[in-house]
């Protein structure tokens, strides 16, 4: 004889799983509908179309440490390493160094060395006026030294040498002076070395000249170009 089950065990049963299989689609609704939510609200777009930026416009090129167009910058621009140029450094304003308020193209304020390769020295001696340096064209900024030494001899003797320079091929512009004399006793000596030290811009012309003032006194001249830059 089969067991009978009562309608009202199998209505609560069936209830029972009912609200199990509700509760959790419920959950799974409300779980993803907080996913949707929060990407939602993860997430911003842009509030206008990207702008246009083409090359060459200020901020659309390159960074400056890759780019090679020229750009333009200006505020001020601090450095807080080593500044290193591989090219020409053109500078439209004064340079102060050890001061932030130059009065000049450059101002150094503190101690500067400058180095340049000297000429060889021009070695001039003898009693005869004559032009000791020939006119010669400079290829770099510098400065042009003259040294007079009177060496021997009695009697009153004076002589002096001067150096020239301009931008004609013969410089006529006396840049520098430097006389030497000797009283007749031979011992007391008045002026007897003497020198002129006178800049020379690139591309311009110099020479020097030895001239005797009185007598013949024997005087070594000799000459130095320093440059400034190779």
């Amino acid at each position: 004889m089969k067991k009978q089950i009562s309608p009202k065990i199998v209505s609560f049963t069936q209830l029972n799983f009912l609200k199990k299989y509700l509760t959790g689609l419920i959950f799974a609704i409300l779980v993803i509908c907080f996913a949707i939510a929060f990407y939602a609200f993860s997430w911003t777009g842009p509030g206008n179309a990207p702008p246009i930026c083409p090359s060459g416009e200020p901020g659309c090129d390159a960074p400056i440490n890759i780019g090679g167009t020229f750009q333009y910058k200006s505020g001020a621009l601090g450095i807080g390493g080593v500044f290193r140029a591989y090219s020409n450094a053109i500078i439209d304003g004064d340079v102060g160094i050890g001061t932030t308020s130059p009065n000049a193209t450059l101002e150094v304020k503190g101690t500067m060395k400058v180095f340049g390769a000297w000429s060889s020295p021009i070695i001039k001696t003898g009693t005869a006026a004559q032009t000791d340096v020939p006119v010669t064209q400079a290829t770099t900024d510098g400065f042009f030294i003259g040294l007079a030494y009177l060496t021997s001899g009695n009697g009153d003797w004076g002589a002096h040498i001067t150096g020239y320079s301009d931008s004609n091929p013969d410089p006529g512009t006396i840049r520098g002076y430097a006389s030497v004399s000797r009283s007749r006793d031979n011992l007391n000596a008045r002026s007897r070395a003497n020198s002129f030290t006178t800049p020379v811009k690139k591309d311009e012309y110099y020479k020097a000249t030895y001239t005797r003032d009185y007598n013949t006194p024997s005087v070594t001249r000799t000459y130095y170009r320093i440059p400034l830059g190779d």
